[in-house]
Order: structure tokens, then sequence, then C-alpha cells
């Protein structure tokens, strides 16, 4: 839908001026290609997909670290739970 908005779109620095939001789909696409091509060789889909179900979990610990957000008892517990969740899918096979 973005390409299309483009090509019909008559500005002439279309692409200058979203250049932040082609580069985000730009890696967003090859982040679901490399994901759905590991997906593919390692066979268990199970581990990847709970790994990929935790991206909350990064942004929650970045914006912890960055803008000093105070993360509360639950989500600290649910953080810890989460990793031990994946180390245990991982040894557990």
């Amino acid at each position: 839908s973005v390409l299309v908005y483009m090509l019909f779109n008559s500005s002439p620095n279309l692409f200058l001026s979203h250049k932040i939001g082609l580069l985000s789909g730009l890696f967003l696409t090859t982040g679901s290609i490399a994901f759905f091509y590991s997906a593919g060789r390692v066979g268990n889909v199970l581990i990847l997909i709970v790994i990929a179900a935790c991206s909350p979990l990064v942004a929650s610990l970045l914006s912890a670290i960055y803008d000093q957000e105070k993360l509360g008892y639950l989500k600290r517990v649910g953080a810890a739970l989460a990793v031990i969740g994946i180390v245990l899918l991982n040894v557990i096979k």
C-alpha cells in the first residue's frame, strides 16, 4: 500500500521525505525474511515464535535503560518468567 501511495503521489521529493519510513520497512522486511528462512532451517518453529513474541520484553528493558522508566514488580516478574521460559524451551527438547 505504501508503494501504491508513492506511485500515485505527485510530490517529486517523496522518497527523500519518507526516508525513515522506507528504511524501517526495509529492515522489517529483511528481518521477516530472515525469520522465516531460519524457521525453515531449524525445523522447530516453536522456539523462534516464542523468542519473537518476547519483543515487548526488549522494548521494556530498553525504555528502562534509556528513558529511566520504572519497571514495576509485575513487569520484572514477567520478564524473568519470559527469559526462564526461553531457556527451558532451548534446554528441554
